[in-house]
């Protein structure tokens, strides 16, 4: 349902790379939490190379 251009998944990943939230408060609905938690490692790999 959601993917990595969902305007919800881009507005969580904001939040928590600002510290808004943390991971944990993102909504287990439908494949959201594993798209952002996808989108997040990716970032991380990214920050590392």
């Amino acid at each position: 349902m959601f993917t990595d251009k969902s305007a919800v998944v881009k507005a969580w990943v904001r939040k928590i790379n600002e510290g808004a939230v943390t991971y944990d408060d993102v909504p287990a609905l439908f494949n959201l939490r594993d798209i952002v938690g996808d989108v997040l490692d990716v970032k991380e790999d990214e920050a590392n190379v």
